[in-house]
């Protein structure tokens, strides 16, 4: 079982890694990386809470990217193609934190 800080460290660490290869939500600073780290760990263990029912991969990954979305951005409509990039940020989040699930 990974520990609390073991989680937000590799959260964080993808988060960064996401940045380097260009993704522009991610943030360019090591409290951007944790602060987002922080909200996709809270946002990903309370995914069974307010959904019920299976869900996909895909599906977490998809709530994930509107968490974050909603979270930073102060109007969600004006988002357009940036949802991509939080959308692949999730999947880089998604694909570490499931190894601890």
């Amino acid at each position: 079982m990974a520990t609390p800080e073991q989680r937000r460290s590799a959260a964080s660490a993808a988060i960064a890694a996401a940045w380097d290869a260009g993704c522009p939500v991610a943030g360019s600073k090591d409290d951007h990386f944790q602060k987002k780290a922080d909200i996709a760990i809270r946002r990903w263990d309370t995914i069974r809470r307010r959904h019920h029912g299976a869900l996909s991969a895909e599906d977490r990954i998809e709530d994930l990217a509107k968490g974050l979305r909603d979270r930073f951005e102060s109007d969600r409509k004006l988002v357009g193609p940036l949802m991509d990039d939080y959308r692949f940020l999730a999947g880089q989040i998604a694909e570490v934190l499931s190894a601890y699930d």
